[in-house]
């Protein structure tokens, strides 16, 4: 299956609505965050889809990939963005292998070290982006930006902070 193969199926799993609205949400998230600022809101959380934003600290709980109604860790957020990416959720299998939304766009490959990346951030897209840039170079990337937290679990529900 080449990567223009999965990136089908991973669009045909999804109601075409839903695909567009994610291509929306974290451009209308950070207007949100704006206007709530603009307004004088200085305390507010905004969970869309998975992804935070917290204008004051905050205690988050990273979940359990492999059990989402479990928590593995609960962390202090400063002000900022949450955003976690992971194979999991979204996966399928065809034939005897398994296959997810995240591709190495290098190697068409979709295995992973990582069940799981929470990057936080100032930024929310910056955020998603990075996540999905961790998990897909397996945490072997240097990331240019400054106050960031990352967390990885791998398949073993072993919990790694990178610094």
């Amino acid at each position: 299956m080449d990567l223009k193969e999965l990136h089908t199926k991973t669009n045909q799993s999804r109601h075409p609505w839903e695909i567009a609205r994610y291509k929306v949400t974290k451009a209308l998230l950070k207007k949100i965050i704006k206007i709530l600022e603009n307004k004088g809101f200085n305390k507010f959380v905004i969970n869309v889809g998975g992804d935070l934003y917290a204008s004051y600290d905050q205690k988050i709980y990273i979940q359990n990939p492999f059990n989402p109604s479990k928590f593995l860790e609960k962390i202090m957020v400063q002000k900022g963005a949450v955003a976690t990416s992971s194979p999991i959720l979204r996966s399928w299998q065809q034939g005897d292998k398994n296959y997810h939304h995240l591709v190495d766009p290098t190697t068409n490959s979709t295995s992973l070290k990582w069940a799981s990346c929470t990057f936080i951030c100032d930024d929310i897209i910056d955020a998603d982006i990075w996540a999905k840039i961790v998990i897909l170079s397996n945490a072997n990337v240097s990331i240019p930006l400054d106050n960031i937290k990352v967390y990885l679990i791998d398949y073993d529900l072993n919990l790694v902070e990178l610094v």
